[in-house]
């Protein structure tokens, strides 16, 4: 069987993860699946975070000389309009709870992070139900993506996003 939940304005799918559908067999005993959902109405105060990871293979380091000295670049906006002027807490991204500093946003919704670190946008300006839009720019020399240099989507009360790059 396959069971797919259509998506309902105001609601998040948690179970399966991602609005995935519950797929399995059925057996002599039967079959249960199981769906939740977290409310999100439009319009609720949200967070927004962007995290740069650089997975490495265990033993070996990345030569300091060739860490981007400013970090990797990123825009944003929401609602096709540059995320601009718009200040952020950098976070370490195992231990979230470990806040590394602060960061803003250019006129352009620019920023930098550098790779282990998250950026997290609040404020009453980020809702969920905004149309977002994540791009890492301009890799450095030498550094290549892993999966997708954009993203966009609708938020939900807490959207994150994750940029992967390899040397």
């Amino acid at each position: 069987y396959v069971i797919t939940e259509e998506p309902k304005e105001g609601y998040e799918q948690e179970e399966p993860v991602g609005g995935l559908p519950a797929e399995g067999y059925v057996d002599r005993n039967g079959s249960a699946v199981r769906f939740v959902n977290a409310c999100a109405p439009q319009g609720a105060p949200a967070t927004f975070q962007v995290t740069k990871e650089i997975p490495f293979l265990a033993g070996y380091e990345i030569p300091d000389s060739a860490l981007p000295e400013e970090g990797f670049r990123f825009r944003l906006s929401f609602n096709k309009k540059p995320y601009a002027n718009r200040a952020f807490k950098i976070v370490d991204s195992i231990d979230q709870a470990r806040v590394l500093g602060e960061g803003a946003t250019d006129e352009e919704g620019i920023f930098f992070l550098q790779g282990g670190t998250t950026a997290v946008f609040t404020g009453e300006d980020i809702r969920a139900g905004l149309d977002y839009r994540a791009e890492e720019l301009d890799l450095p020399q030498g550094w290549w993506a892993i999966g997708e240099t954009e993203q966009s989507g609708a938020t939900d009360t807490n959207t994150s996003v994750r940029f992967r790059n390899g040397f």
